[in-house]
């Protein structure tokens, strides 16, 4: 990014249009200051799968689907 055309563009804006860009470049500023990102804590684990593996017998996911149409 250019600095030289973003300078031209904050003036060619009007003057309250400048004032609420600079507004918004302090809150941004102030954000990105005082909120540090997080590392993430905790990751998504895929060890619950297969956990419901026995608990239907001998259903199937596609019979399952049909029982819940019918409950409805």
């Amino acid at each position: 990014m250019n600095t030289e055309n973003v300078l031209a563009k904050i003036e060619a804006r009007p003057t309250e249009s400048q004032r609420k860009l600079l507004s918004f470049l302090d809150r941004l500023t102030q954000n990105a200051k005082s909120k540090p990102r997080k590392a993430a804590k905790h990751i998504f684990k895929f060890n619950w799968e297969g956990g419901l593996a026995g608990a239907f017998g001998h259903m199937t996911s596609v019979k399952l689907q049909h029982n819940a149409n019918e409950w409805r």
